[in-house]
């Protein structure tokens, strides 16, 4: 939604024809009136044509016409929470094994603590920390994991967002 709120909203006009639609960010159409009705006129064409859509975004920032909200909220939800601390640590280690990576438990939760929160990141960190071990000859140490993130700039120890994805089932 974030390139797309800056188009007229009539491109979502027909797309119900499609056998699934993906929306993000819909929070993003918040005070914008031509994209909440067309957002709500797309959920009614969606359930009529009995397309699938599925739309991701936080609904409790969504301050969108009630009956646009009222819709969303019929709609089935998943419910996604941040990653905790825990949960990070023991799929940071399967990730470390699967990648046959030896690093002490020490650097790992610094890395969990200096870069992005997310699987998709540290899954990313450690093949390349993996890649720059084997370049330089040296195992994967503290100064390595503190350059690496200096210079990938992926220092985000904040990056707790909640998203609510709403799934229309036929």
């Amino acid at each position: 939604m974030q390139e797309a709120i800056n188009l007229d909203p009539s491109i979502l006009e027909g797309v119900c024809v499609l056998n699934l639609i993906c929306i993000d960010d819909i929070d993003l159409i918040n005070k914008r009136r031509e994209w909440e009705i067309a957002l709500f006129n797309l959920i009614n064409e969606c359930y009529e044509k009995e397309c699938f859509l599925l739309l991701s975004g936080s609904i409790n920032k969504l301050e969108a016409i009630p009956d646009l909200v009222s819709r969303i909220k019929k709609m089935e939800t998943l419910r996604l929470e941040a990653i905790n601390d825990d949960e990070l640590l023991e799929a940071t280690k399967a990730i470390s094994k699967n990648l046959n990576i030896e690093i002490s438990d020490k650097n790992m939760n610094y890395l969990i603590n200096n870069s992005k929160r997310d699987i998709k990141t540290i899954f990313r960190t450690l093949s390349q920390l993996e890649k720059e071990s084997l370049e330089r000859k040296k195992s994967i140490g503290l100064n390595l994991i503190k350059e690496f993130i200096q210079n990938s700039q992926s220092h985000n120890q904040n990056n707790k967002q909640l998203h609510i994805y709403l799934a229309q089932i036929r």
